[in-house]
């Protein structure tokens, strides 16, 4: 989506600064969002957990009714929800969760464990990458060519959070969580408008790993810890960039208990490198140039710029709606990228055997055509349209 939006020129400009990684940010909100809503509607916490005061929290500043989602990604937020497998409730509710804290702090350079890192977005990071991007942006000199080549543009990582890579088991952690290991599109141009205005947006400032502590907590981990009015510019220009999305609908038109798309079990398959990590370029002789490729070029990342997704898909229910089923392959919401312990809780998971199943499955390819054929616009969109 965001590839096409970059090329979309009455987008880029007038987009009020916007860049990949502010979709990335806003819709790895959206999902944190989500995510809690399905909780509370389940049952999952009490008034009085952390769980709650966040998501009142969201809701006390933001209307719902403002978190625009563009079209391509409604059945994702529709389908994100809690479900009661009979009607007996004798195995349910079933909801997607967060575990109890997350695992992040200074020492691991606020990369959350594995394998919760594959499922959860680092919001934290994506702040510091877009902040990294822009700097670059800005380096005296700079011309399209060299920003595509630095190992600080978008196209390679060598710095986190104010701190070089090495390869290492945090580097590695956050290589492999949502969105940091991919390509991002756009032209310098488009960077360099938005490090324009970044200081002025009320984006929060990167953490710094050898200063700043975090605590275990959500609203920390969502940057939304006393301070959340960051949020609302991010909101509103997300806002205009749903405007270009046929289908697009508000957060409040997503009801947290109305899909049963999470009791369908995805499994990657051996030919899948979604989940791979990114090739590590090790630094040369003097390791002290911004280009990747150079004889002395710094240790950095090449990032993903395409990806394969092969899937099993299987569930013990046998009723599951077309639409839900059909959310479920597209979306994988209920994918587990390793075979291990805490991925999946509760007694739902243990029956057996599962009665439905699928092998060799790849949306991917035909999701990206739909995107640009049935969903994108090349001008915005009018309200009554959308």
């Amino acid at each position: 989506m965001d590839f096409t939006m970059a090329s979309t020129k009455r987008w880029t400009d007038n987009c009020m600064g916007w860049t990949p990684l502010h979709s990335m940010i806003y819709i790895s909100q959206l999902f944190m969002i989500q995510t809690l809503r399905s909780m509370e509607s389940s049952g999952s916490f009490p008034p009085s957990s952390e769980y709650a005061t966040l998501l009142n929290g969201i809701r006390l500043n933001f209307r719902l009714e403002n978190f625009w989602i563009p079209g391509p990604l409604v059945q994702f937020f529709k389908n994100l929800a809690c479900f009661w497998p009979s009607a007996t409730e004798s195995h349910g509710p079933v909801t997607p969760a967060l575990p109890a804290i997350p695992t992040w702090d200074r020492a691991t350079k606020y990369a959350l464990s594995s394998p919760f890192n594959r499922y959860l977005p680092n919001i934290a990071a994506m702040i510091s990458r877009l902040r990294t991007i822009c700097t670059t942006s800005d380096r005296d000199g700079m011309t399209e060519a060299l920003f595509v080549s630095d190992v600080n543009g978008p196209r390679y990582c060598a710095s986190l959070f104010g701190q070089a890579l090495a390869d290492g088991e945090f580097d590695r952690l956050h290589m492999t969580s949502p969105g940091i290991g991919l390509s991002l599109p756009g032209n310098l141009r488009l960077w360099q408008n938005a490090s324009a205005v970044l200081n002025f947006s009320g984006l929060p400032a990167a953490y710094d790993s050898d200063v700043d502590e975090v605590l275990p907590s959500w609203g920390m981990y969502m940057n939304l810890y006393n301070v959340v009015d960051w949020f609302g510019p991010v909101t509103a220009m997300m806002s205009k960039y749903c405007q270009f999305w046929k289908g697009s609908v508000p957060l409040s038109d997503c009801a947290p208990n109305c899909s049963a798309a999470g009791a369908v079990k995805c499994e990657p398959l051996a030919a899948t490198d979604m989940f791979a990590q990114p090739t590590w370029v090790a630094q040369a002789s003097t390791h002290n140039h911004n280009s990747h490729g150079n004889g002395n070029q710094i240790g950095h990342y090449t990032l993903h710029s395409s990806r394969t997704l092969t899937i099993s898909a299987r569930s013990t229910l046998v009723d599951v709606p077309d639409s839900m089923y059909f959310a479920a392959i597209t979306y994988c919401f209920n994918c587990r990228i390793e075979d291990v312990q805490g991925v999946r809780a509760g007694q739902f998971w243990a029956i057996a055997p599962d009665l439905i199943g699928r092998q060799e499955i790849s949306t991917l390819p035909g999701v990206l055509t739909s995107i640009v054929r049935d969903y994108h616009n090349e001008t915005k969109l009018d309200a009554s349209r959308n």
